[in-house]
């Protein structure tokens, strides 16, 4: 990791429980923004779909090893991770859990919960939409 690159565990470690998860939402947007040269003044959409964005399985791969550098070994993010969490809340709530997992709490806030679950039905669609008939089919005759 370079010295201009910020550890992400020592900064969320650095906020109060209860903010560490807009923390770590802002450190994943930060990442989008950068593999898509986004400027700051432009907004970005925590809610929209990583390919929407403009994020393609070249970006996919840049933006996991910004991540993973920035995680410091707590544990190691797959590059298949953002397009199946593919919007920052999503990867941002998928990173919360896995810390969580290593000891380091980072909460959902109540007010987010629901906007989780609207994100839950975004990465269904999008997976669904990405299908062929059969493996609808497939998946449809799994659900019995």
């Amino acid at each position: 990791m370079s010295n201009e690159q910020v550890n992400m565990i020592e900064q969320l470690k650095s906020f109060d429980v209860e903010e560490r998860e807009a923390a770590l939402q802002k450190n994943i947007e930060r990442f989008v923004r950068k593999v898509l040269l986004i400027k700051k003044r432009e907004e970005v959409d925590n809610h929209a779909p990583f390919n929407d964005l403009g994020i393609d399985s070249v970006a996919a791969v840049q933006l996991t090893k910004m991540i993973n550098e920035s995680l410091d070994d707590s544990f190691e993010l797959a590059s298949t991770d953002i397009f199946d969490y593919p919007t920052i809340q999503l990867l941002s709530n998928h990173i919360a859990e896995k810390l969580h997992e290593s000891g380091l709490d980072i909460e959902i806030s109540s007010k987010d919960k629901s906007k989780v679950e609207e994100d839950i039905k975004i990465k269904e669609k999008t997976r669904v939409e990405g299908m062929t008939k059969e493996e609808l089919f497939k998946e449809l005759d799994n659900e019995d």
